[in-house]
């Protein structure tokens, strides 16, 4: 999925993304592979049931991006800390630490060495980016289908959008089968045909498979 990414928009290495640009840069390739609503499903914490939504694509990707210089400053009991917004970077370096979140946000430290980072004020420092990143974390907020209880929900982009690779995928394969299967064709030559024209192969091997063999001759 990360080639894919950088294929649909290479202006910038993907690992100086920040999480809201790794989101933004998600969202627009659900665009280009999809052309249609990027779906969601939040379960209830009350009653159990399933809400599905269409997520506000256009909102999202008119978020302004945050600013590449934003810094945070907190105070951390014995002194200020100075941070920038985490990279996809800091998120990959800091993947085998025992405490990823301590880690990442000691990679952001560009002043103030030797405060500890205790639990709030991580908590206080994440809630900081967010507002300057407001695509680092997207929360949508509903009302439940079934009992009316006020639901938020964080979504998490990057699964939603290797679940539709996957099915799109999956498809790929089908069709394959399918006209291989019908006019012996390699899958080379049939994932060369346009999209539309596969599809039309697609639905006529489908009509030939449902015809008996004495009705075709």
């Amino acid at each position: 999925m990360a080639r894919l990414v950088r294929a649909m928009d290479d202006t910038r290495a993907c690992g100086d993304d920040t999480l809201g640009d790794r989101n933004r840069r998600l969202l627009r390739l659900h665009c280009a592979l999809v052309r249609g609503p990027l779906e969601a499903c939040v379960k209830c914490s009350a009653c159990g049931v399933d809400n599905e939504l269409d997520l506000p694509l256009k909102a999202f990707l008119d978020t302004p991006a945050a600013p590449r210089d934003a810094r945070v400053k907190l105070n951390l009991g014995r002194g200020m800390g100075v941070f920038r917004l985490p990279r996809m970077t800091d998120i990959e370096a800091a993947a085998a630490s025992h405490d990823v979140r301590s880690a990442v946000l000691e990679r952001c430290r560009v002043d103030g060495a030797g405060s500890v980072l205790h639990e709030l004020a991580m908590l206080r420092l994440g809630r900081r980016f967010e507002v300057i990143d407001p695509l680092s974390n997207i929360v949508v907020n509903i009302t439940c289908v079934g009992c009316g209880t006020a639901l938020a929900a964080s979504v998490e982009v990057a699964a939603l959008v290797a679940h539709e690779i996957d099915a799109i995928v999956e498809g790929l394969y089908r069709d394959v089968d399918r006209l291989a299967s019908t006019y012996g064709w390699s899958e080379d030559a049939i994932l060369a045909l346009p999209v539309e024209r596969r599809h039309r192969y697609v639905a006529m091997a489908a009509l030939r498979g449902a015809v008996p063999p004495q009705a075709r001759a």
